[in-house]
């Protein structure tokens, strides 16, 4: 059968999920991602590289949704803190628990895994970053359908 003929169920995830890279950012100014369009988005998973610099504080990586008129909607923050001089990959996705330290190298957080309107867009954020902090590799994972069945 066809793709132009094969059948969806109404609201049916029928796209296949796609890596986006995001923007490397000095950690203070942190990362937007606009979704965009009349798509319907589920994320699948949030990945990224915090670098601090030496010295500093704690910092804190949080991970919002944020709607058209700048509400969030959600946030998920990293289980840990993050001191200066470490590197740390950083991980969110649906159907997870919190887990990992600073110490391990790795930490991640649940994600919901809910329907997203393109109206929304994911923002990644430091808290507390100092200069030199930067977030690097970032990849979300995602997917996409139209909001109502194809056929209208």
């Amino acid at each position: 059968m066809s793709a132009e003929a094969r059948e969806y169920p109404r609201g049916a995830w029928h796209g296949e999920s796609r890596v986006v890279a995001l923007n490397n950012a000095l950690a203070g100014g942190g990362i937007t991602y606009e979704f965009g369009g009349e798509w319907v988005y589920q994320v699948e998973a949030v990945c990224l590289t915090l670098t601090t610099a030496a010295g500093g504080g704690a910092r804190f990586v949080t991970v919002l949704l944020i709607d058209s008129t700048g509400a969030v909607v959600y946030a998920v923050s990293a289980p840990n803190t993050q001191g200066g001089g470490l590197t740390v990959r950083y991980s969110f996705a649906p159907f997870v628990t919190a887990f990992g330290s600073a110490s391990l190298g790795a930490m991640g957080a649940p994600f919901p895994s809910i329907d997203l309107p393109g109206n929304v867009s994911l923002q990644v954020g430091v808290a507390s970053a100092e200069a030199g902090d930067a977030i690097t590799d970032g990849r979300l994972i995602v997917k996409q359908r139209w909001p109502r069945d194809w056929r209208g």
